[in-house]
């Protein structure tokens, strides 16, 4: 019998066998097929166990124990470990976790269930352009604070790019921000809201359809002293910057609280796929908060105060657009302020006044002006409180003499005053109504120092005490003054730990909040209003600084410790250690890329104990590059040997040297500070050894890169350069990676090719106003092909009116000014605040063309823009 007959029998047993039922055509159905088939088979089987791979996977391996719960229609605990948020206070019980309706888990705690039981709740959809009133899931939060009864939710479309969300209890009087609510195409968003019946929001970009912002991984709450929301903010491959750090890391709890420096709460997002940004803005954070970071990139914040929540998003999509979006949101005033406040400011800090030793630091800073360059003095902040509150003669002519002798030497004062604590005395009987109370309502009493002092309430009284402000001492005092530094803006009490006792009367606890709170006031304070201060504790300062603006200020330069509108922002940094001046770093590169404008770290930090030299050094170094060059008169270079003073001194003068060009940039609407990532599209984050590498150098501006040195010890820094650079002074050129070698003495800068700036020869100046009538030296660093084809350009704005345009080629550079008539005065008039002389340039990038550039030697201008609008001169 043939092969095909014996086949043919095979088949006929088998199908004879199984009484397959035929189609009309005869042919055995598909799946009958499937089964005879030996390949069809095994692949059916490779199919069905793939398919099983992945659940297995996700019970076993990401939820091993899920079979622990009775799972019912209202969520699941089986969810991914990146996903679960905890429940209720650390440490709970298995038992009292289920009596919470959460999840409980031996490996990971307590967390809620996914959706969270944990909700309000909508009586009917959202419509666009109208409010939502909500109801609560459960009567008691996890943490067993009574929830509020009724809550209302919002959406503003502030723009076409920018969208707020707001959450509040309706019955606080509370102003809540209206803006255009309807729905127009132009919008770069599409928004969600899921109300049926649990609120749930979802913000998606319309140009890659990328969900950016979603409501539903966590809970809820909103409850007398906690609230508690989640915010996921994009799947896939996201990095985070925010809370004053550019990387945000799983497992971060980051407490805003507001003392010492502000941690302003806006995250920024960048999806490593798309190569696209986004941004968030939590706004209405008024109480202590503390914000946890998941690795799903999910953020839970959690805060005392339910009174209210603003959340405003920013689509992007590339930073360009969030630094726009940003700085629009912040609102800052663009502060390039006068000349002295870009300058050196030495600031002693002591809460007691101490006659003989600001005696002491004056006379020798006065007496050796030549020695050690600074723009102001601050004078002792007590000296200042005590003129606020007394009519102290003797204060007064302490006062007065100190001010004559700083303008006798053409220096600044820089007022320095604590606006918070008033001492408690007979003429100031008339601002008890305006002071923070006690439990039975009486004066709360604290200590500034030795002296007993009450606390002004500004966030109910506000108008009442800028009336006060313009009849007192201290409206008097500020007038004679150049500028004020507002310090303390937080109300601190020196007699320590009070808070201590009164915070078991709270159930949230945020971590490390028991250090944060050891130097506050009692947290049982209360507002003249009766609410208690925590709830508004984090907007304490920011209303001082307001009042303080609207009344007192007249235009005139001010700094605070705390973020305001109104006021440049000194970063307080309390103990001064090289993880600590690391932190100052990343706060000052993430203020510069959300838009602040004016700010400073306090160099060295307030220690008054044996700092180390070398590290106090770097810090001078890197302060050079903010514009707020702020010093607590202990760490002044003349407290450190006469190297590390010599050293201090050059970086000052080396700041003086380039503010012109760092003016220019804050005109410019440049962030001053950016990672390069940022700068440069093709450093991506898929390249981890990359952005390793890369992680200490920072864009300063457009034209200059410079490389902190941040940790102690170190005598070689390794560099990566994405396009053609030169150092700044010598003109070498840097390959594209290198090993860099440093001293002491050196602060590593390298220019761009293609940029032209101009700096201050400014080697011998004691003040920014002595420095800015320095000539100039132009330096060129030309961008040239293989042909020879050269190019750079510049700009230096000196102020409003007046500005210096720079070109040149391989051939020939051009410089023009381009003035108005009182622009021109600026520069050449009888009081002109800027150099109108250009004395020398230095030309990069020709050394392979022309043999006299190989030493990169000085080229003579010696050219005045009193005698001519432009220049030019061959290369």
């Amino acid at each position: 019998m043939s092969d095909d007959r014996k086949s043919e029998v095979r088949i006929k047993k088998l199908t004879d066998d199984f009484e397959f039922q035929h189609d009309d055509g005869g042919k055995p159905s598909i799946i009958h097929v499937i089964f005879l088939n030996r390949t069809l088979r095994i692949l059916c089987a490779l199919g069905v166990f793939s398919m099983l791979i992945p659940i297995l996977d996700y019970f076993y391996f990401y939820s091993t124990e899920a079979d622990e719960y009775k799972i019912d229609d209202s969520g699941i605990c089986s969810h991914y470990p990146i996903y679960q948020i905890s429940c209720g206070s650390e440490n709970i019980s298995e038992t009292e976790c289920i009596e919470n309706d959460c999840c409980y888990s031996k490996t990971f705690g307590c967390y809620h269930f996914l959706p969270s039981k944990y909700q309000l709740i909508a009586e009917r959809h959202w419509n666009d352009g109208s409010e939502l009133q909500l109801v609560p899931t459960k009567e008691f939060s996890p943490i067993k604070t009574k929830t509020f009864p009724i809550m209302k939710f919002d959406i503003e479309k502030v723009s076409e790019e920018i969208l707020t969300l707001i959450l509040w209890n309706p019955s606080l009087e509370l102003r809540i921000r209206k803006n255009d609510k309807k729905t127009n195409s132009s919008y770069k968003y599409d928004i969600k809201v899921f109300s049926s019946p649990e609120l749930f929001i979802e913000v998606r970009r319309k140009i890659d359809n990328q969900s950016i912002l979603s409501t539903t991984r966590g809970a809820l709450i909103a409850s007398e002293n906690y609230f508690e929301w989640s915010v996921h903010l994009g799947s896939g491959d996201i990095k985070l910057m925010g809370f004053d750090t550019t990387d945000l890391r799983d497992g971060q709890r980051i407490l805003i609280n507001n003392a010492y420096s502000s941690v302003i709460p806006y995250v920024v997002a960048y999806d490593r796929q798309s190569k696209h940004y986004h941004a968030v803005h939590f706004e209405s954070i008024e109480s202590p908060a503390e914000l946890q970071i998941l690795k799903s990139n999910t953020i839970i914040i959690r805060q005392y105060s339910s009174a209210k929540f603003r959340m405003s998003v920013f689509v992007g999509p590339t930073y360009g657009d969030i630094y726009r979006q940003l700085k629009s949101s912040t609102e800052q005033q663009r502060m390039v302020s006068e000349f002295w406040s870009f300058g050196v400011h030495f600031c002693p800090i002591n809460s007691i006044y101490n006659e003989t030793e600001t005696r002491i630091e004056l006379n020798y800073l006065l007496e050796n002006l030549r020695a050690i360059p600074f723009d102001s003095h601050c004078i002792n902040s007590d000296l200042t409180a005590l003129i606020a509150s007394h009519d102290d003669n003797n204060a007064l002519e302490d006062y007065t003499e100190i001010l004559q002798r700083l303008q006798a030497a053409n220096k600044k004062l820089l007022l320095h005053m604590t606006l918070t604590a008033i001492e408690n005395n007979n003429s100031t009987e008339n601002l008890h109504n305006l002071a923070l109370t006690d439990d039975d309502e009486s004066i709360f009493i604290g200590l500034y120092g030795k002296r007993k002092v009450f606390y002004l309430d500004y966030i109910t009284k506000s108008q009442e005490i800028a009336n006060w402000f313009i009849h007192s001492h201290l409206n008097r005092t500020f007038i004679q003054s150049n500028g004020i530094m507002l310090f303390r803006t937080f109300p601190f009490d020196d007699t320590f730990n009070k808070s201590l006792k009164y915070l078991e009367h709270f159930q949230f606890h945020p971590k490390n909040f028991e250090n944060a709170i050891e130097q506050l006031i009692p947290l049982n304070v209360k507002l003249q209003s009766g609410e208690p201060l925590i709830h508004q504790l984090n907007n304490y300062g920011h209303q001082q600084i307001e009042v303080f603006h609207a009344t007192l200020n007249n235009g005139k330069f001010c700094i605070a410790d705390t973020f305001s509108k109104s006021c440049g922002m000194l970063m307080r940094v309390e103990r001064a250690s090289w993880t600590n001046f690391q932190a100052a770093i990343y706060k000052s590169v993430f203020y510069s890329l959300i838009g602040m404008s004016f700010y400073g770290i306090e160099v060295c930090g307030s220690d008054i104990g044996n700092i180390p030299e070398d590290l106090c050094i770097r810090w001078y170094q890197f302060a050079i590059f903010m514009p707020l060059f702020y010093v607590n008169s202990k760490q002044m270079p003349m407290k450190f040997t006469k190297y590390a003073e010599h050293i201090m001194v050059h970086a000052i003068r080396t700041r003086y040297s380039l503010l012109s060009y760092m003016r220019t940039c804050m005109y410019s609407n440049l962030p001053l500070l950016r990672p390069l990532y940022v700068e440069y599209d093709s450093i991506t984050f898929d390249n981890d050894n990359l952005i390793e590498l890369i992680s200490n150098q920072l864009m300063f501006g457009n034209a200059l890169m410079i490389a902190p040195i941040a940790e102690p010890l170190v005598v070689e820094v390794e560099l990566y350069f994405p396009e053609r650079y030169f150092e700044l002074w010598s003109g070498m050129e840097m390959p594209q990676q290198t090993h860099f070698s440093i001293v002491m003495h050196d602060i590593p800068i390298f220019i761009r090719a293609g940029h032209i700036i101009a700096l201050n020869l400014a080697y011998e100046s004691v003040s920014v106003e002595e420095a800015m009538l320095e000539p100039y030296l132009l330096i060129v660093a030309l961008s040239c092909n293989e042909k020879f084809n050269c190019h750079a350009n510049g700009r230096q704005i000196i102020a409003d009116g007046v500005e210096f345009e720079f070109k040149a080629n391989e051939s020939e550079i051009f410089v023009t000014l381009i003035a108005t008539n009182d622009g021109q005065n600026a520069i050449c008039g009888q009081e002109k605040i800027a150099s109108s002389e250009f004395k020398f340039a230095k030309i990069y990038g020709l050394n392979d063309f022309k043999e006299k550039y190989k030493n990169n030697e000085y080229l003579p201008l010696n050219f005045n823009f009193c005698d001519a609008e432009n220049f030019k001169i061959e290369i």
